[in-house]
């Protein structure tokens, strides 16, 4: 494969593809922690490469939705 990168051979080796892949993994990782930690609070910790080698786990909280209003208040006409 060539590649304008300042390389004098103009190759790009095998790793770069491995370092972009990781580079992705990470980016997608920090994403995913900031919107179920922060954003929607489903989780309270994330684990990244896990025994069972999956590449991101959380134990995500169930969402039990609430009432849109708890009260109504009616106006009196007279």
């Amino acid at each position: 494969m060539l590649a304008d990168n300042g390389n004098s051979t103009g190759r790009v080796g095998a790793g770069s593809w491995s370092l972009k892949g990781f580079d992705y993994q990470v980016d997608v990782s920090v994403w995913l922690a900031l919107d179920l930690m922060v954003a929607n609070r489903l989780a309270s910790e994330m684990i990244l490469e896990h025994v069972s080698e999956e590449d991101v786990e959380a134990d995500v909280q169930e969402l039990e939705p609430g009432t849109v209003a708890e009260t109504v208040a009616l106006l009196a006409i007279a």
